[in-house]
């Protein structure tokens, strides 16, 4: 990007002859000149006022001397108009920044008509972000040990803030990051989501403000195409309303009719939820149809359905739910932005442990796998299937599809004697050729389970959290296949793959006559990050952790007093380890740090 200046002459043409990094040419038409208009000129140099300066050339001064113009300022959800007349062939106009948001300014000058003359962009950068403060329990840390860093989050007047902040913690030598290159909050929300097309290394701009990286700022925008908001919608205060809502309740509504497809009228439709007794009544309508509206509940949440019908035969009840109202489309991601390669972290890990092999047992060991015997799944599906393994589809020992699961109310008992070499026990799955020596006994710990790439508590109910109809399918990972999952997949792993898509849901067979039991599509329910504990009361744990994603969390909030704490414990790397918080507050304003502290 650059920037130069000059004064065209009318009746001729310009090009721009540009050499590039490799020494090759080419030659660019310039624009057409025009004989008579307006130049619109903005300098951002000066960080206390944006100086704006609009110059009509003579022929155009002369024909339109003493007429009305007119400028539309937006910025932020802020909209400012100003009126002025052309009294002079240079119009001078200083505005404070500070009455300003950080982000993308853009100055639009329209004729007395209305029509659109000029458009210039400039980016206010004023320092009104969020001041955090990472402070950690002690200087130097070793391999393994409890991590216990504090954050406090104070406004641009030092005022404690209550705000809403994810950290990740990441092992600098094995992780590397170019910081220039990074989204982050700020450079999405401020820059990118802004403007269209790609952005080069957006976080540039941000990570350290110079003046160097104000004026390539300010080349961006020049250089960068945009166009949000039209003017004419700007000054009917008439901006594109959101077509999604935030979701915060769910309703469950379908339609009874009986087997010969009639709609049961006037039927009241009682709805249990299984754990806590909720118990809702609504009566059908002239089409049999029912709504239960605002309830709230998480996705694998069992319910009850009690109908007045106990018909049987073809006057029998057909329990049929609505399908969840589609939600917005994701527009896909621009492939020269997805510069993050995700799966470097996972190979990483991976490629550390290939050396290992099959760890057996011996007098030193206090915690080992005795034995694992690898089966190979041939199926008609091979690789072609949906997944949510680290690595993608491919190298479990055995996928079991939706069609291959056994009938059965509870996941456990849909995979009991087809997940071969598994057992459950109150739905936790456990290898049975598998054995750990702890304090000189032996006994068998749970597998991991994964649900749609995150890792779920082991403890009772395990997998049964989860539908079997629900289910799309299962993958079994064993011994070298489950290292790719590190020291939690010392004992195996479960990943269950749900139900992306479905049409509506159909329960065609009763528990017993007017009895249905539903499990409805509810809210996700997000999984905990999965880190390891060492205690040092408990004995030594000998399997490697050769994590490089050291811990995340997506939800710390800071109190009243802009205080936040949160613990996690190293992995066996040593060197530089990095923690990047970045949220927003309740007004808005945006912030993000980057802390960095030594493992030893």
């Amino acid at each position: 990007m650059g920037v130069f200046a000059f004064i065209p002459e009318a009746g001729r043409t310009y090009k721009a002859r540009v050499t590039f990094a490799n020494g090759s040419q080419t030659a660019i038409n310039l624009p057409a000149v025009d004989p008579k208009g307006l130049t619109l000129d903005i300098n951002n140099t000066d960080p206390n006022k944006l100086s704006i300066e609009i110059i009509a050339n003579r022929p155009y001064y002369a024909e339109n001397k003493n007429k009305d113009l007119n400028m539309v300022v937006y910025c932020a959800g802020l909209v400012r108009t100003y009126n002025f007349k052309l009294d002079n062939e240079v119009l001078g106009l200083d505005l404070p920044v500070t009455d300003f948001r950080t982000g993308v300014l853009q100055v639009t000058l329209l004729s007395a008509t209305g029509e659109p003359m000029n458009e210039r962009l400039a980016f206010i950068q004023n320092p009104d972000q969020l001041n955090l403060s990472i402070s950690a329990n002690k200087p130097l840390f070793t391999k393994r040990e409890n991590v216990q860093l504090s954050l406090n989050a104070k406004n641009k007047d030092g005022n404690a803030v209550n705000g809403y902040f994810s950290v990740s913690v990441v092992d600098e030598s094995k992780v590397s990051v170019d910081e220039d290159a990074e989204n982050t909050i700020l450079s999405y929300l401020l820059l990118t989501s802004d403007l269209k097309g790609y952005i080069e290394k957006p976080n540039y701009y941000f990570a350290h403000v110079t003046k160097e990286t104000k004026a390539n700022l300010d080349a961006l925008m020049l250089t960068q195409g945009y166009r949000r908001f039209v003017w004419k919608e700007l000054l009917n205060d008439n901006l594109t309303a959101a077509t999604f809502s935030p979701e915060a309740h769910i309703d469950i509504s379908g339609v009874l009719k009986t087997k010969a497809g009639d709609p049961i009228v006037a039927n009241n439709v009682m709805l249990i939820e299984k754990t806590s007794g909720l118990t809702l009544l609504q009566p059908t309508d002239a089409q049999g149809r029912f709504r239960f509206a605002n309830v709230d509940f998480s996705s694998g949440t069992h319910f009850i359905v009690k109908t007045q019908s106990t018909a049987v035969g073809k006057n029998a009840a057909v329990l049929t739910l609505d399908e969840p109202a589609a939600g917005p489309a994701i527009t896909a991601g621009n492939v020269i932005d997805e510069r993050y390669n995700a799966n470097a972290d996972i190979l990483a890990s991976l490629q550390n442990n290939q050396g290992t092999g099959i760890v057996t047992a011996s007098n030193e060991t206090t915690k080992v796998l005795l034995q694992n015997n690898k089966f190979t799944e041939t199926t008609k599906t091979g690789n072609n299937y949906r997944s949510t393994k680290l690595g993608g589809a491919g190298s479990a020992d055995q996928v079991i599809m939706a069609n291959q699961l056994l009938p059965g109310p509870t996941l456990s008992q849909a995979l009991n004697g087809i997940a071969r070499g598994i057992d459950f026990t109150g739905g936790v799955p456990i290898l049975k050729n598998s054995m750990v020596v702890n304090m000189g006994a032996t006994g068998s710990e749970p597998m991991l389970i994964v649900v749609d790439g995150s890792a779920i508590s082991s403890a009772t109910p395990g997998v049964d959290i989860i539908s079997p109809v629900d289910v799309e399918s299962v993958e079994i990972l064993k011994g070298p296949n489950a290292s790719i999952y590190g020291v939690r997949g010392s004992n195996g792993v479960l990943i269950i793959n749900t139900k992306q898509t479905s049409s509506s849901i159909s329960v065609s067979k009763e528990m017993s006559p007017g009895i249905f039991s539903i499990t409805p599509k509810g809210f996700y329910k997000a999984r905990e990050f999965y880190s390891p504990v060492y205690s040092a009361d408990q004995p030594a744990n000998n399997l490697p952790d050769l994590r490089t994603t050291i811990f995340w969390k997506p939800d710390v909030t800071t109190d009243a007093s802009g205080n936040a704490s949160f613990n996690f414990f190293n992995a066996d790397g040593a060197g530089t380890y990095r923690v990047e918080i970045q949220g927003i507050d309740s007004k808005g304003n945006l912030g993000r740090q980057v802390y960095r502290y030594k493992v030893q």
